[in-house]
């Protein structure tokens, strides 16, 4: 009898301490463990199109690779993501109306609401386009229509339609007349306004508002979004609502040289399934061999549950410009620094399998 209560006893022990760790909103995984090494598992996408140093993005069933110093009207290069064919070009340059100024401060949003287009917001001007991809590639006097143009020095950074007139994304703005600070809003097209939405972290403004500048990626279909922090070792799982799913934090969380460093990458991707974080871990500037300074690129993409449970990390062995996951076609495709051939792809089929 006693025998059958203790165990009894240590089974109750053992539910309840389940429960308690499936709750907790403050995760600490080990990093170091589950680290797959794709390096030589990478395929570059051979092309006769001369591509310069750019980024690539999914877009309406298409692969969009944003070629920061291509030609006029050849900024936007896309290819078949099935069959890697080049189907055509976009993006006319110049400063007239529904034209880009320059391709690189150009910022590529995918639209979940309809797939056959895309946005771009403008830097430059600090425009939002919308492009229709068939329109875009079949009809050369084809013009984007202008969705919002900002008054105030505002920036649209990683963002997601929720309707007509709502984005919901990152934003920088003004808590005083000295300073800024980054978080997620929604923006209202319409009145071109936004607010504040959802959970931030009391911890990062604590530590700084250079810490709040932030990585934002959402999956509407399981109505959840993360934001991933580029000068703390934090990746922030909340629900639709905005309301905390759990915090990750990395080994880097409050490090004493965390000025000097950098964490996640501006890259974070969303699938049905998973999240993928570019990471970085290393110093924020580094000397090229010119002996100049510039910044540093993930070499590694951490991956991630929808309720944030750390899965394994891939090591790509090179840095990468950014990335995107297509569930179609099972593939993470990359744009490569420093590679004469900037396109490639991982294929994951054995790797999350």
């Amino acid at each position: 009898m006693k025998k059958k209560s203790f165990i009894f006893l240590v089974f109750v022990i053992f539910v309840i301490s389940c429960n308690n760790k499936s709750n907790t909103t403050e995760e600490y995984p080990d990093f170091s463990k589950n680290i797959v090494d794709v390096s030589k598992k990478l395929v570059p996408i051979k092309t006769e199109v001369l591509l310069g140093p750019g980024k690539v993005k999914n877009v309406g069933g298409c692969l969009l690779f944003k070629d920061e110093y291509g030609d006029a009207g050849k900024g936007f290069v896309f290819f078949d993501k099935k069959t890697l064919k080049h189907i055509g070009y976009g993006g006319k340059k110049g400063q007239g109306p529904g034209e880009l100024i320059n391709y690189k401060n150009v910022r590529i949003i995918p639209n979940e609401q309809d797939t056959g287009s895309f946005f771009a917001f403008d830097y430059s001007r600090l425009f939002l386009y919308k492009y229709r991809i068939d329109s875009l590639l079949n009809d050369e006097s084809y013009l984007p229509q202008k969705i919002l143009s900002r008054s105030v020095s505002e920036v649209l950074g990683n963002a997601v339609q929720l309707n007509d007139s709502i984005f919901l994304g990152m934003s920088l703005y003004a808590t005083s007349s000295s300073s800024f600070m980054q978080r997620i809003v929604k923006f209202n097209t319409k009145s071109e306004k936004t607010e504040p939405f959802g959970y931030l972290n009391p911890q990062i403004e604590k530590l700084g508002k250079r810490n709040t500048h932030s990585a934002f990626a959402i999956s509407l279909k399981k109505s959840v979004y993360i934001q991933a922090f580029f000068n703390q070792d934090l990746i922030t799982f909340c629900d639709k609502e905005g309301k905390l799913i759990c915090n990750v934090y990395g080994k880097l969380w409050k490090n004493e040289n965390v000025n000097k460093l950098s964490c996640y990458s501006s890259t974070v991707e969303m699938t049905s399934k998973y999240v993928f974080a570019g990471y970085k871990g290393v110093a924020r500037l580094v000397l090229d061999k010119h002996k100049r300074p510039r910044g540093t690129f993930p070499k590694k993409i951490r991956i991630f549950d929808l309720q944030g449970n750390y899965l394994k990390t891939l090591d790509f062995g090179e840095e990468l410009r950014n990335f995107c996951v297509d569930e179609e076609t099972n593939r993470i495709f990359v744009s490569f620094l420093d590679r004469d051939e900037p396109l490639g792809y991982l294929d994951l089929k054995g790797i999350l399998e």
